[in-house]
């Protein structure tokens, strides 16, 4: 548990501290002085303390990938694991090349009960995924916006800049073209895929149903943790889908969406 250490969480508190603005919380005092409070309560070891105090913090508006970060490390801590990996979730897509949110997030799908069996793939395409993922999309945005400006350029110096050094810098322009349309495939790759929904089962068992109603067939059982796709929600029941093709609907308030 070396990842849980005091010691290894100053670097993401003194990270976090510097992020927070002076403006006024709910409860009259700053994101400052809430997220120190939330640190000394860590210290303690009160994790519900730290918890309270950095859920204040993210509900005032200053949400960032150190504030999920600690507050995965506190649910971890005070065996909330659905929250725990919520919150490490929500870390990763912030900060994508942070190893410790990797090996904690790691850690806490460790400690779940449900085992999902996930389709074999080729080794060749969990590399892929791993280079897809290892940017932020707020990153490749600015990327595209970057690239598609130098791109720009390239076209108009093709259309109007003089023929001698249009000749010599042809394979330039050409290159930047293609680099700006594979960000930008790349860009939308990745929209795609963020735009399902993903949620966790917050509860430490839930039956799921075969139709929106308890009366229905039960398929399979669900305990806290586990992940799985929401496709669709109709009256308090929530559609989901398992890495490995199960689907079923459970109640949408033991669920929540990353």
């Amino acid at each position: 548990q070396k990842h849980f250490d005091a010691c290894q969480k100053c670097r993401h508190v003194i990270r976090i501290a510097a992020l927070l603005s002076l403006s006024a919380a709910s409860i009259g005092e700053t994101p400052e002085s809430l997220f120190r409070r939330g640190v000394e309560s860590f210290r303690k070891e009160d994790w519900q303390g730290a918890i309270e105090s950095w859920q204040e913090v993210e509900r005032s508006g200053r949400s960032s990938g150190e504030l999920y970060y600690n507050l995965g490390n506190a649910y971890y801590r005070a065996g909330g694991i659905g929250k725990a990996i919520i919150y490490y979730e929500r870390a990763r897509e912030l900060m994508p090349r942070d190893r410790e949110v990797r090996q904690n997030l790691e850690l806490a799908r460790m400690a779940t009960v449900d085992r999902i069996e996930r389709p074999v793939r080729l080794i060749v395409w969990n590399w892929v995924d791993k280079v897809r993922d290892s940017v932020s999309l707020f990153e490749l945005s600015r990327v595209v916006f970057v690239t598609g400006i130098l791109a720009a350029a390239a076209v108009a110096f093709w259309l109007f800049g003089p023929l001698s050094l249009r000749r010599r810098l042809r394979l330039a322009s050409v290159g930047v073209i293609l680099v700006y349309i594979l960000v930008l495939g790349w860009y939308a790759w990745r929209s795609m895929l963020d735009s399902n929904v993903r949620a966790v089962v917050l509860e430490a068992k839930v039956d799921v149903f075969s139709a929106p109603d308890s009366a229905a067939t039960q398929v399979f059982t669900l305990h806290e943790g586990t992940e799985a796709s929401e496709r669709d929600a109709i009256a308090g029941w929530s559609h989901v889908v398992l890495p490995d093709g199960r689907a079923g609907w459970l109640p949408s308030q033991t669920v929540e969406r990353i």
